[in-house]
């Protein structure tokens, strides 16, 4: 699983790699979709804020892609956008499993867009 964090238009993002029991543990644990409400989001909400985009790799080689998109303003919470099109509106928190130490610096042409 890699993690990738920009924010609005910088040219720069970080990247994460997370393997093995970290991994499983941050899928289960990080997104409750069953308890989120789904929600449509215009596109002059997104890409004003943080921007952490998710990028799993199956077993079997299949890719799937979240974007998780900070929205403006203050306790806004967040938009959650899955690779399907599907969204849903994350309140009142971030993300689970914001991994710095173990990011490096990556160009933002790199992360993935929807």
């Amino acid at each position: 699983m890699e993690i990738f964090n920009t924010y609005a238009h910088h040219t720069a993002a970080d990247r994460h790699v997370i393997v093995g029991d970290e991994a499983r543990t941050f899928c289960d644990t990080a997104f409750p979709y069953d308890q989120l409400p789904s929600r449509s989001f215009s596109a002059t909400e997104l890409e004003q804020r943080r921007i952490t985009v998710m990028r799993f790799t199956g077993g079997d080689g299949s890719v799937r892609t979240l974007w998780a998109y900070g929205l403006a303003g203050y306790d806004t919470g967040m938009a959650i956008v899955l690779d399907d099109g599907t969204s849903y509106y994350l309140a009142n928190r971030g993300l689970l499993g914001y991994y710095a130490a173990s990011a490096i610096v990556i160009p933002r042409a790199e992360v993935p867009r929807r």
